[in-house]
């Protein structure tokens, strides 16, 4: 039987799959062959979820071991798809080489040929444009002179996969402009319910991963995220963050590098992390805190260094060293983050002055209203005991509070249940007196017990600390001893 010529006119197709189906309609083909090995001419149309069709394509000779493949789809002006290159039949296993174009008006089109419509509005409308040489068989897919244009994002590059009992894949990729704002919301839309179960790692233990990844300009919360780098590798089910660095709005750099492991199913982070900034206040500006009553020339500078660990339960972070403004604060801290999250922190703070940072309540005060302390109540002060487990250990060199200097100031004591236990709570100097303070407060059961010591020459200082003010001078009280 020899067939020279397939002519089809008006037909009309019905694809199913997985309860899909795709109805192509109008369907005009004709196919030609020149000889019984070939070569063979296809020209045809269709229309598509109302959308008309074009397809020409070329066949080379089928007992050639180069067999010339060449493919054009597209529908008018708004998608077109080509192929052009050769399948090596000599090859074991048979090869695929050649170059890809693909050019889309909308890439809500593609989304809508494809069946899937969770597209974002804000990639919807946007332009795409793909390009790469490919090299594909049953055992890898190299992609090489890779160019992809999405709206205002260019990517260039090279991917190179590897299929078989032992999966790798190399990836090398640099971006002028990358809009997270637009893309963010596709993934989370896509990766509903697809959190692992049980002790599943994320990721095989067999697969190989080989990545850099550059790219000029993130586009987050409005802000370009600059300078953005990231090269690491996959190896026996750990990966390795050689560099992953980050310029963020308001001159703040972010560095990290060490390895993510999967642990109970989930991804851990261990490694130092460096942050510095020059305008802290613009970071913070960016990612929407207010700054409007704290003083302008305070957050400013940070300096920020230590070794994290960090996963979606945990957050620790040791040889903690933080420089902010003109303050150090050096130790450590672990969390972990439950419904009711426990902390367990031991710090040492060489000097601050809180006044600096706190709204100035009270400038504002009219005369013979309260200062700006807040009262304490065992019911006010229930919430926000039982907000977190804590145990804390805080030595402050110097510290300055509604105008009171206090020195050596030690914070030595747990919040847990709800409860209060002091070990100390006492200062060598609070305006020229010592204090010293321990005990528990429960504010469930309404009971107090605490075991206070002052000395004073007056009570000035102590009373302006807690935000008290007398009709009268607290220097005529005259000394103050309190056991």
């Amino acid at each position: 039987v020899k067939i020279e010529l397939v002519d089809i006119q008006d037909g009309r197709i019905e694809w199913r799959d997985a309860g899909e189906k795709r109805v192509f309609e109008e369907v005009d083909l004709w196919i030609v062959a020149l000889g019984a090995d070939g070569p063979f001419e296809a020209r045809g149309a269709f229309h598509l979820d109302g959308k008309a069709w074009a397809l020409d394509a070329d066949l080379g000779r089928l007992s050639r071991t180069q067999l010339p493949v060449n493919v054009v789809l597209a529908a008018g002006d708004d998608v077109s798809l080509k192929i052009a290159g050769t399948v090596a039949l000599d090859a074991d296993p048979v090869a695929v080489a050649g170059q890809t174009e693909v050019r889309l008006i909308r890439l809500g089109d593609l989304a809508r040929l494809t069946g899937h419509q969770t597209l974002p509005a804000a990639l919807h409308d946007m332009p795409l444009r793909f390009d790469a040489g490919v090299s594909a068989s049953s055992q890898l897919v190299h992609l090489n002179d890779l160019a992809i244009e999405l709206g205002e994002s260019n990517v260039t590059g090279s991917v190179l996969v590897t299929i078989g009992d032992a999966p790798a894949a190399e990836l090398s990729l640099a971006v002028n402009r990358l809009d997270l704002d637009a893309l963010l919301p596709l993934f989370a839309s896509t990766g509903e319910g697809s959190e692992s179960a049980g002790s599943d790692a994320p990721w095989p233990d067999t697969l190989l991963v080989d990545a850099d990844l550059l790219v000029e300009a993130a586009i987050f919360r409005g802000e370009p995220v600059r300078y953005v780098q990231l090269s690491a590798g996959l190896e026996e089910g750990v990966w390795t963050l050689e560099q992953a660095n980050a310029l963020l709005p308001g001159g703040t750099s972010v560095a990290a590098s060490g390895a993510v492991t999967a642990e109970d199913g989930q991804a851990t982070f261990r490694g130092p992390v460096e942050v510095i900034s020059d305008n802290l206040r613009g970071t913070l500006a960016w990612l929407g805190e207010p700054m409007q009553e704290i003083a302008d020339e305070r957050l400013r500078r940070l300096d920020f260094s230590g070794d994290v660990v960090a996963s979606l339960d945990v957050l620790a972070v040791t040889s903690l060293d933080l420089s902010l403004d003109s303050s150090r604060l050096t130790g450590g801290v672990a969390a972990k983050l439950e419904e009711v999250p426990t902390i367990t922190a031991e710090f040492r703070l060489d000097q601050i002055n809180l006044d600096a940072y706190l709204p100035a309540v009270a400038s504002e005060r009219e005369e013979g209203e309260p200062s700006g302390a807040l009262p304490l109540s065992l019911p006010a002060l229930s919430p926000w005991l039982e907000r977190a487990n804590v145990d804390l250990e805080l030595h402050i060199q110097a510290l300055t509070y509604n105008g009171v200097s206090v020195s050596s100031l030690v914070a030595d004591g747990s919040v847990l249940n709800g409860v209060l236990d002091l070990n100390t709570l006492g200062a060598a100097d609070v305006a020229g007196a010592a204090m010293r303070t321990s005990g528990t407060i429960d504010p469930v059961a309404e009971t107090v017990s605490l075991q206070i010591g002052l000395q004073a020459p007056d009570a000035g200082g102590v009373l302006r600390l807690a935000g008290i003010d007398l009709p009268i001078d607290p220097a005529e009280l005259g000394a103050v001893e309190l056991a």
